[in-house]
């Protein structure tokens, strides 16, 4: 069971982090669109379902962080995965409505968030991508997520936007 995280604490967090070159690279990304991020629990209802974070396509675009599913060490993570969504949606990458769109934005995730840690050889990170963004992509397209994976692991991997 993860341990849960005061809202007080991960707003903190969220304060401190923004001071951090990769939070900064992809805020300062969007084109100048603003971007509000929140520490809240979240409900099992909904787009938030079993999510540590989700996106919300308001007005600011929202990015949810939700304390009751996440520690303290989880938030740089949580909130890097979902800024390169909030990248990829505002510079119009991708469709994050359709499989391929949202598998591409979730192979770049994983990849900056999740999979960043040093691993022994490029196949073991790339495995850990295909896992994540599978899983990830699985919430919206149980069906096609791993083929839509496979469909555009390769040229996901490769784009390093906006960290070139």
């Amino acid at each position: 069971m993860v341990s849960t995280c005061s809202v007080a604490v991960c707003q903190e967090l969220v304060r401190r982090l923004r001071d951090s070159a990769k939070f900064s690279k992809l805020i300062d990304s969007n084109k100048g669109a603003e971007i509000k991020i929140t520490c809240r629990p979240c409900t099992r209802e909904g787009p938030e379902g079993g999510a540590r974070a989700v996106l919300l396509d308001s007005t600011p675009l929202e990015v949810a962080l939700c304390t009751n599913r996440l520690g303290e060490k989880d938030i740089e993570e949580v909130l890097v995965h979902e800024l390169v969504h909030v990248y990829d949606h505002t510079n119009q990458r991708c469709n994050l409505m359709t499989c391929e769109g949202l598998a591409f934005s979730e192979v770049r995730a994983a990849r900056e968030a999740e999979c960043s840690r040093f691993f022994p050889c490029q196949w073991l990170k790339t495995q850990c991508i295909k896992y994540n963004a599978t899983r990830a992509t699985a919430n919206l397209f149980p069906e096609d997520a791993a083929k839509c994976v496979e469909s555009v692991l390769k040229e996901a991997i490769a784009d390093r936007a906006p960290f070139e």
